[in-house]
């Protein structure tokens, strides 16, 4: 995929001095989705979406090659896949792979998990989370050194 890129790179540097941003930048989310258009905000389509992520291309790529190992027998450095087949297979990855698992837990809404599996599933939250998006770590942190010094969260909320 890196690669792929690499090559493109001269062609969208070439492309954005006459195309707006805007319209290369729809165009490559609408690569990202297979071409299917934009999923719709909460509540404008009746479901309510989770905005948690469960899964990471860059913190997950291990499990991510694993599975595929296991599920295909396909060695993801050397496969020449298409996008959009890369993104089919990986949605298709069985229930036994432990990235499947993974993506389970950290989906799971403990609220919904019976009482006598809510430690397990809580550990296997800890132990498989991502880590926050910087900005959100930083924002955490600023609470956190707010709070140790006095508890004054003027212009940190």
């Amino acid at each position: 995929m890196l690669s792929l890129f690499c090559e493109l790179l001269p062609d969208i540097e070439r492309l954005s001095r006459t195309v707006p941003a805007a319209e290369i930048t729809e165009a490559v989310l609408s690569y990202y989705r297979h071409g299917q258009p934009p999923e719709q905000p909460d509540g404008e389509d009746g479901e309510q979406e989770s905005t948690d992520r469960v899964y990471s291309f860059l913190h997950d790529s291990a499990y991510i090659y694993a599975a595929f190992m296991q599920a295909y027998h396909m060695d993801l450095t050397t496969a020449s896949l298409h996008w959009y087949q890369f993104r089919a297979l990986l949605s298709a990855l069985p229930q036994d792979c432990l990235f499947s698992r993974i993506i389970d837990y950290r989906g799971t809404d403990l609220a919904d998990v019976p009482d006598g599996q809510k430690d397990f599933y809580r550990k296997m939250k800890r132990r498989y989370a991502l880590p926050l998006p910087r900005s959100e770590q930083e924002k955490n942190d600023a609470i956190t050194a707010a709070l140790m010094n006095g508890g004054d969260l003027t212009g940190v909320l």
